[in-house]
C-alpha cells in the first residue's frame, strides 16, 4: 500500500539490492534516487550464476531461515512486476558424497525438503544429461532468475514509482553533520537526503570507511559464461563438484565453476572455452553450444560470510545492506529495509545481522 512519507532517500548502488530497496521505497511513497558508477546490474548482479536457494546456510540456521523467507518473497515479486522466475529446483552430486550427505541431513533436519534420486530417477527429470551419476539430490523448492531481466524488470517497476537514476555517476563523498548524513557528493553537486542506503556492493568497505564505519570484506571475482539460445535441455540447476550449469528462460545455457563464479584468471577467453566444452561433453544436444558472453563480476562478502542489514550505530540515518547472496535475498532484504527506513520498526529476522557487530 502506497503512503506518502515525503522522504528523500539516497541510495547508493544499482544491484538487484539497491533495486529492490528503491521499489520497495517508492511503493511506500518515498522520493528515491539510485546512484551506481555503472549502469543498473552492471557489477555483480550481471556477472551472477542465480541460484536461489536456502541451502547455501553457511552453518547458521539464522541464515537459513533469511534465505528461506527470500525464496518464498519472489512469489510476490512474480505477482506484482511480472519478474520471470524459472522453477524446478536443483540436482546435486559429488565426488564426496559423505559430504553432500551431511549437509542435506542437516537440511532436512531443518524440514528444507531434500530427497536423493537414483540414476534411472535423475534420467527421467533431466534426460539431456548424457552420463547421469548413480545417485543425486533433488530439492525442488529451489529455482533461479536472468540477473539481467530481474534488473530490468526492477528498474522499470521503480521508474513507474518515480524513482531517479544517476548511472555513471560517481559518489565524491557523504556529508555528515551532527551524527547524521546530509547529503551525498556527486560530480555535479550535492543530493540533500532525509537518509542513505548503502547497497555498493564491492564497493562499500571503503565508501564505509569514508564516514569511519568498520565494514570488513573478503571480495572476490568470479565469472559465468553465456550461449546463445538452444532447444530445452535442461529444467533444473545442475550442480557438480567441478561445475554449475543451468538453462535461462531464453534458452541461454549459462556455466561457471561454482554457483559464486569460481577463480577468475588472467585468461578468461581459455577457461569460457574449456566451460563450454565441459557443457558440450555433460548434454545430449542436436543443436552446437556457441559462446555468446562471458562476465566478470566482483563479488561482494563481508569478512564472516553473513549479510549486514541495518542502520550504522554512529550514523542514525546511514542504512547499510551489504551481501554475497544478492539474488536469493534482494525481495526480502528490499521490503525489510523500506519497511525499517519508514516506519522505525525492527525486523525480528535481521537481528543477527547488524552493522553493529563490527563495531
Amino acid at each position: 500500500m502506497k503512503q506518502a512519507t515525503g522522504k528523500s532517500i539516497v541510495i547508493i548502488g544499482g544491484g538487484v539490492i539497491g533495486l529492490s530497496t528503491a521499489f520497495h521505497l517508492a511503493s511506500r511513497g518515498a522520493q528515491v534516487t539510485v546512484i551506481d558508477r555503472a549502469a543498473p546490474g552492471g557489477a555483480a548482479t550481471g556477472a551472477s550464476f542465480a541460484w536461489i536457494n536456502a541451502a547455501s546456510m553457511n552453518g547458521s540456521e539464522d541464515y537459513y531461515r533469511l534465505r528461506l523467507q527470500g525464496m518464498f518473497e519472489y512469489q510476490r515479486l512474480e505477482r506484482d512486476i511480472g519478474l520471470p522466475v524459472k522453477h524446478g529446483g536443483r540436482l546435486e552430486w559429488r565426488d564426496d558424497l559423505g559430504e553432500l550427505a551431511q549437509e542435506c541431513a542437516t537440511l532436512a533436519g531443518l524440514g528444507y525438503g531434500v530427497q536423493w534420486l537414483s540414476r534411472d530417477e535423475i534420467s527421467a527429470l533431466e534426460p539431456a544429461l548424457r552420463d547421469p551419476p548413480e545417485s543425486a539430490v533433488f530439492t525442488e523448492l529451489e529455482s533461479s532468475v536472468d540477473p539481467v531481466e530481474m534488473t530490468a524488470c526492477l528498474v522499470a517497476a521503480a521508474e513507474k514509482l518515480g524513482v531517479e537514476f544517476l548511472p555513471n555517476s560517481a559518489v565524491r563523498g557523504l556529508i555528515v553533520e551532527n551524527g547524521s548524513v546530509r547529503g551525498v557528493a556527486v560530480e555535479s553537486g550535492a543530493l540533500a537526503v532525509d537518509c542513505v542506503v548503502l547497497a555498493a556492493g564491492a564497493d562499500s568497505q571503503a565508501l564505509a570507511a569514508t564516514v569511519n564505519l568498520r565494514l570488513p570484506m573478503v571480495n572476490s571475482s568470479g565469472m559465468v559464461i553465456h550461449t546463445t539460445p538452444v532447444p530445452p535441455l535442461l529444467g533444473r540447476v545442475i550442480l557438480m563438484s567441478r561445475l554449475h550449469m543451468k538453462q535461462d528462460l531464453s534458452g541461454r545455457m549459462v556455466a561457471a565453476w561454482d554457483s559464486a563464479g569460481g577463480q577468475v584468471t588472467q585468461d578468461s577467453e581459455r577457461d569460457g572455452e574449456r566451460l563450454l566444452v565441459m557443457i558440450g561433453s555433460l548434454l545430449r544436444t542436436e543443436a552446437p553450444l556457441i559462446l555468446d558472453d562471458i562476465t566478470i563480476g566482483m563479488r561482494p562478502e563481508p569478512e564472516d560470510g553473513f549479510p549486514v542489514v541495518g542502520f550504522a550505530l554512529a550514523l542514525k540515518n546511514l542504512y547499510v545492506t551489504v551481501m554475497h547472496s544478492g539474488i536469493t535475498l534482494a525481495p526480502l532484504v528490499g521490503r525489510l529495509a523500506a519497511m525499517e527506513i519508514l516506519d522505525g520498526v525492527e525486523a525480528e529476522i535481521l537481528a543477527p545481522f547488524r552493522p553493529g557487530r563490527y563495531a
